[in-house]
C-alpha cells in the first residue's frame, strides 16, 4: 500500500505545482484561439481592401497608358508638321534670281548698257540619296536651261548626271556673275569654251588621306560654253569658228553616227582630275588642280583627227585670324594647253593662261572691298603664235552678299590676225541676288 499512497501524492504534488503556475483550464484553453480567429479575419479583410485598392490603380495605370500613348500620336503628328514647316524645301525648292547687268566700252569706241545675265536657280533635296538643281540663263539672245543634274548624297562617290559643270580647272566652273573680275580670262574662252559646262555624267572620290584629296572622272558630249565678249562677235578667228566647226561635226556625226544621231564613244569627251588642299598654318592655304579633258576623234569617219585640253591651277590663299571675314589676301593662276591634230593639216598646239592678286579688306565705310589685278595671256587656236594679251586691274564693292559693284580697265595687246582685243576696255558690272542663290562655296576664290 505505501508504493500505491506515494505514487497519489506525487500525481496530486505535480497538480497543485501547475495550478499555482498559473496553468489554464479547459475553459481558458478556448480565449487564444478565438483571439487567432480574429486576428486571420481581420488580416483577410485587410488583404481583401488592398486587393480592391490595387484593382483601382492598376486600372488607373492601363487608362493613364493610353492618354499617354494618344498624346505622343499628337506629339508625333505636331513634331513632323512643325518639321515640314521649319523646312519648306521638302516639299518646296530653294529659289533664288541673280541679275547681272554692266555698262562696257571697248576697243572698238562702242559704248552701251548690257543685260549680260538674268539667272534662276532651283534646287532641293529628293530624298536622303540625292537632290537635284537646274539654273535657267536670259542673254540677249534668248534663254537656255544652262544646268540641270541630279547628285548623289549617300554613295561611296559623288556621282552627277545631266547638264552641268564639269570639273575642269578652276574659273571654268564659276559662273560670270561669280567671278572675282567682270569678264572671263580670254585665254579660258579661247581653250576650255569660257565656262566648262557638258552633258553627260562625272563622279568624284574623296581619298582617305590626311589632307583633302580627290578625284574626278567622267563622259561627255562635249566641254565648252563661252561667255562675254567672244560670245558677242568680238573675236572673229576664236570660239565663233569652234562653234561653226563644232556644227559641222554635229551634222557629219548625223550622217556617219547610228541612226538618231548621236555621237561614236570615240567622239565623247572624257575628263579626269586631281585636285588637292593643303593648310600650310593657321592663316596660309594651298589648293592645286590638275585637269585633262580629251577627245579621241573629233570628227566623225576620219582617222588622226584629235583633241586633247590639259591644265594647271595652283592657288594660294591668307586669311589672318584678327581680321574680320572675308579679309585677306589670294593670288590665283592657271595654266592652259590645247593640242589638235587633223587628219589633213599639221597639229598645232597653243598655251596660255591667266594669274591674277586681288586684296581684300573691310574699311570702316559699309560694305567690304577688293583690290585686284588680272593678267591674261590667250593663244589663237589656228596660229599659236599669235596672242592676246591684257592687263585688268579691277576694284570691287560688295554692299552685301546679295549686291556689289566693280569697276574694271582692261588694256589689250592682240598679236592676232583680228585684233578686237587691243587698246582699251572699261567695264562697270553690277550684280544683285535675290533669294537662295547659290553655287556651292566659292568665297575661296
Amino acid at each position: 500500500m505505501r508504493p500505491l499512497l506515494l505514487m497519489e501524492r506525487l500525481i496530486l504534488g505535480c497538480v497543485v505545482f501547475l495550478l499555482s503556475c498559473g496553468f489554464p483550464g479547459p475553459v481558458g484553453a478556448q480565449e487564444p484561439v478565438d483571439a487567432l480567429k480574429e486576428q486571420l479575419w481581420e488580416m483577410q479583410d485587410s488583404m481583401s481592401e488592398m486587393h480592391q485598392k490595387m484593382n483601382k490603380l492598376m486600372k488607373r495605370i492601363g487608362e493613364l497608358e493610353r492618354e499617354k500613348a494618344g498624346a505622343d500620336r499628337v506629339t508625333s503628328v505636331e513634331q513632323s508638321v512643325k518639321s515640314i514647316q521649319e523646312s519648306p524645301p521638302i516639299l518646296n525648292p530653294s529659289i533664288g534670281l541673280a541679275i547681272d547687268s554692266t555698262f562696257e566700252r571697248r576697243p572698238d569706241s562702242h559704248a552701251e548698257f548690257r543685260l549680260r545675265t538674268v539667272e534662276l536657280g532651283l534646287s532641293a533635296e529628293i530624298d536622303p540619296y540625292a537632290r537635284a538643281y537646274t539654273f535657267i540663263t536670259g542673254t540677249d539672245e534668248g534663254v537656255e536651261i544652262e544646268e540641270a543634274a541630279v547628285q548623289t548624297t549617300s554613295l561611296p562617290v559623288n556621282l552627277s548626271a545631266g547638264r552641268f559643270f564639269s570639273d575642269f580647272g578652276r574659273l571654268a566652273q564659276f559662273h560670270v556673275h561669280e567671278l572675282p573680275f567682270v569678264n572671263a580670262p580670254l585665254s579660258l574662252n579661247r581653250i576650255v569654251g569660257g565656262e566648262s559646262l557638258g552633258t553627260g555624267v562625272q563622279f568624284r572620290y574623296l581619298l582617305p588621306t590626311p589632307f583633302f584629296l580627290s578625284l574626278t572622272g567622267g563622259a561627255f558630249d562635249e566641254i565648252g560654253h563661252a561667255h562675254g565678249d567672244e560670245e558677242h562677235g568680238h573675236e572673229e578667228g576664236g570660239v565663233e569658228e569652234e562653234g561653226e566647226d563644232h556644227e559641222e561635226e554635229h551634222e557629219e556625226g548625223e550622217e556617219h553616227g547610228e541612226e538618231g544621231g548621236g555621237r561614236f564613244l570615240s567622239q565623247l569627251t572624257y575628263l579626269g582630275r586631281v585636285h588637292a588642299f593643303f593648310d600650310l598654318s593657321q592663316t596660309w592655304n594651298l589648293e592645286m588642280g590638275s585637269s585633262l579633258a580629251l577627245t579621241p576623234r573629233t570628227e566623225t569617219g576620219e582617222e588622226g583627227s584629235r583633241r586633247s585640253r590639259f591644265g594647271i591651277d595652283v592657288t594660294l590663299r591668307h586669311r589672318p585670324l584678327v581680321a574680320g571675314l572675308y579679309e585677306g589676301f589670294t593670288v590665283a593662276g592657271e595654266w592652259l594647253s590645247n593640242r589638235q591634230s587633223h587628219h589633213d593639216a599639221p597639229s598645232t598646239h597653243a598655251r596660255g593662261g591667266y594669274a591674277y592678286a586681288q586684296l581684300d579688306f573691310n574699311p570702316e565705310i559699309q560694305g567690304r572691298w577688293g583690290l585686284g589685278l588680272l593678267f591674261d595671256s590667250a593663244p589663237d587656236l589656228e596660229h599659236p603664235s599669235d596672242k592676246t594679251l591684257s592687263l585688268s586691274p579691277y576694284v570691287t564693292w560688295s554692299l552685301s552678299e546679295f549686291n556689289r559693284l566693280r569697276l574694271q580697265y582692261t588694256y589689250g595687246w592682240d598679236r592676232t590676225a583680228s585684233p578686237a582685243h587691243d587698246g582699251s576696255q572699261v567695264y562697270l558690272q553690277w550684280t544683285t541676288v535675290l533669294g537662295s542663290h547659290t553655287h556651292g562655296f566659292r568665297e575661296r576664290r
